[in-house]
């Protein structure tokens, strides 16, 4: 009884707290992406897409900025401040990681798969 109590105190007080933090649903996010391709590259353009679409579904809340060409940085300096949390999101590949872990160089092997599919 004391227990299902206790628990019962312990979520109405969760509640209240969430609650009581006044945090507005509706706030506009920024969202950062960073890239070291040209504009013009098929890439860029799908990232553009994506954009267009969060902004469109999330009805303007959600905004996906994009900075292309390395204007943030080369790859290595873009995982970085993915890192340190300056930038949301990247496009990477294996050997770009792999600057961070050598583990990573298993995905640079050829002929490590004999199929693709």
């Amino acid at each position: 009884m004391k227990m299902r109590s206790f628990t019962r105190s312990l979520v109405c007080a969760s509640l209240l707290a969430l609650v009581s933090t006044g945090v507005n649903a509706a706030e506009k996010v920024t969202l950062k992406l960073a890239h070291n391709l040209e504009r013009s590259h098929v890439v860029h353009q799908s990232f553009e897409e994506l954009a267009k679409e969060v902004k469109q579904l999330s009805k303007g809340n959600m905004v996906i900025r994009i900075y292309p060409s390395s204007q943030m940085g080369n790859a290595r300096e873009t995982m970085e401040l993915l890192q340190n949390g300056a930038l949301d999101m990247t496009k990477g590949s294996a050997s770009d990681l792999e600057s961070f872990d050598n583990i990573y160089a298993i995905y640079n092997l050829p002929f490590l798969l004999s199929c693709f599919w």
